[in-house]
């Protein structure tokens, strides 16, 4: 198979992943009340799919002499392949979504309060929809030894300045909450290194499906969310047993 044979094949697989996991988080408002465990295996494993897509699309970028992209350098990139490299090795509690989180405490059924890191529309009115996934554990896999993390000490850093890390460690604090019940929204995070990514990738994609022609486009077009703004607030949670 030609080297863009392959980046079209996993760009395709990438743009899916991104509709399944709509239709995951979607479907699981009313799922929850009916079978929770289902409803949060399924955005699971939705963003699972998402975020192996985006590593399959890092691994045909190495192979293609023409793309200088340096993903582990790119704070944007290195924060969604290091979640998705946590969950293939069972690292940092696979860094767990906030459905999931919740299932595993004691009586779901009682309600729980977490904080929520989010962060404001951007100027296009581009909102999505929200994936919580624990502050509490990634910051767990940053602080990981690099031979256990495999992530070099310049992309913690870097990630760390681009979440504005020293501010969540205050949130749980501030809100008289345990620190593994801080939450962040991974969607607009996703947005943002679709954005810059895409760009180097496009000239050796064709893409097939629709959402394959939609999303090569939407990433040139769209909004970044500005990382350093979070907008905070308490939710509480409960969910049937």
């Amino acid at each position: 198979m030609s080297k863009s044979g392959a980046m079209t094949d996993a760009f395709e697989s990438f743009a899916h992943s991104l509709r399944i996991l709509l239709e995951a988080h979607f479907g699981a408002y009313e799922l929850l009340m009916v079978d929770p465990h289902e409803a949060a295996g399924n955005v699971e494993q939705g963003l699972s799919q998402l975020l192996n897509s985006i590593a399959s699309l890092y691994d045909v970028a190495q192979s293609v002499p023409g793309i200088d992209f340096d993903w582990y350098g790119t704070p944007e990139t290195a924060v969604l392949l290091s979640i998705r490299n946590a969950r293939h090795h069972n690292h940092a509690n696979r860094i767990r979504g906030l459905y999931n989180f919740h299932l595993q405490q004691p009586s779901p059924q009682i309600p729980r309060k977490y904080v929520f890191v989010d962060y404001p529309e951007t100027k296009d009115g581009g909102k999505g929809f929200d994936i919580p996934v624990s502050w509490f554990d990634f910051a767990t896999l940053l602080s990981m030894p690099q031979k256990a993390s495999r992530i070099r000490p310049s992309a913690v850093e870097s990630m760390k300045g681009y979440l504005l890390a020293d501010k969540f460690d205050s949130y749980a604090t501030e809100y008289g909450v345990p620190s593994e019940m801080v939450f962040f929204n991974l969607n607009p995070l996703i947005v943002n290194a679709g954005i810059k990514f895409v760009p180097f990738l496009k000239p050796y994609i064709t893409p097939r499906s629709m959402e394959g022609k939609w999303f090569a486009g939407h990433f040139e077009n769209v909004e970044r969310t500005d990382p350093h703004t979070h907008k905070t607030h308490v939710i509480n949670v409960f969910l049937p047993a």
